[in-house]
């Protein structure tokens, strides 16, 4: 059976990975960026590039967004040249962003009155995992819809769970986000209170890697922090802030009480204040150190 054509709208740090390993498991590819620049890159390795995504919809069997916020997700589907002027019945839509849930649904139900079964398929892992295709992608939407979309998925990722209904996906990925902030900030502090106590920050991450306060985010933040190479981003600042903003909503239309992720939030939004938005999620270790008068990196 011939593989869906697939189209992929948002090039990205993580879009253009996914891109590729698309390509490489032999999938036919049109991508679409607004800037044109992170999509001509693709077509040396034989991507066709659109100048809109109506133009990637036309295309495509199967079309895939990959955008910073819901907003984003909002024009490329409703905007001028966008996707509902180009889908026709039986496709399918799958948005791998982080978005609202809320938004997503409702996106969702809006396609499903046309015709088209949408897919929210968020990732979780670093730039490299989106190059070597081993994601961690939570789907929420149709089961069988999931089915037909899981070969593109495999192509992109290694754990590829599918968690529920529409929206399931964005939830579930938010609930992720929210650990992995509250844990970094946690992170950042017990840091702070190593150096000001004599100890290697270095040890510290040593010491927990062996025990119960091991934790997947200090194993890929701890080195951004102690080489101070934040402008090295696997994952932006702003961009987990916005995801925090994201949790607020969720947990205020739920009635869920987040005590340890407020605290969290704001000092997120410090950071952001603080000018630190464009640099690696790790620069939130920066506000922890101007109001503990120290600062954390590697010992000689």
């Amino acid at each position: 059976m011939a593989k869906p054509r697939v189209g992929f709208i948002g090039v990205g740090t993580m879009g253009s990975r996914m891109s590729r390993c698309l390509l490489r498991a032999g999938f036919s590819l049109t991508v679409h960026d607004r800037n044109a620049r992170k999509a001509e890159e693709l077509k040396e390795a034989g991507a066709q590039i659109a100048v809109s995504p109506r133009e990637v919809a036309a295309a495509s069997d199967v079309v895939i967004s990959m955008l910073p916020d819901t907003p984003d997700v909002e024009q490329v589907v409703r905007g001028a040249d966008g996707l509902r002027e180009g889908l026709r019945r039986g496709m399918t839509y799958v948005d791998m962003s982080t978005i609202s849930p809320t938004a997503s649904k409702a996106l969702a139900a809006e396609l499903h009155g046309l015709g088209i079964e949408m897919l929210d398929a968020p990732v979780t892992g670093q730039p490299v995992n989106a190059a070597d295709g081993t994601l961690g992608i939570m789907v929420g939407g149709k089961r069988e819809v999931f089915e037909r979309c899981r070969e593109i998925f495999q192509a992109m990722g290694k754990r590829i769970i599918h968690v529920g209904p529409n929206g399931a996906g964005h939830t579930m990925k938010l609930i992720n986000n929210l650990i992995g902030a509250t844990v970094l900030q946690v992170i950042c502090e017990g840091l702070a209170l190593a150096v000001k106590a004599g100890l290697d920050p270095q040890q510290v991450s040593e010491v927990t890697s062996a025990g119960g306060a091991k934790t997947g985010m200090m194993e890929s933040r701890g080195p951004t922090i102690f080489a101070r190479s934040f402008e090295n981003v696997g994952f932006a600042l702003r961009l987990m802030d916005k995801d925090l903003r994201l949790v607020a909503e969720l947990a205020r239309d739920l009635q869920v009480p987040l005590p340890i992720a407020s605290v969290a939030r704001e000092m997120y939004r410090a950071a952001m204040t603080a000018g630190y938005g464009d640099l690696d999620v790790a620069a939130l270790v920066k506000v922890v150190e101007a109001m503990a008068h120290v600062e954390i990196r590697a010992k000689a």
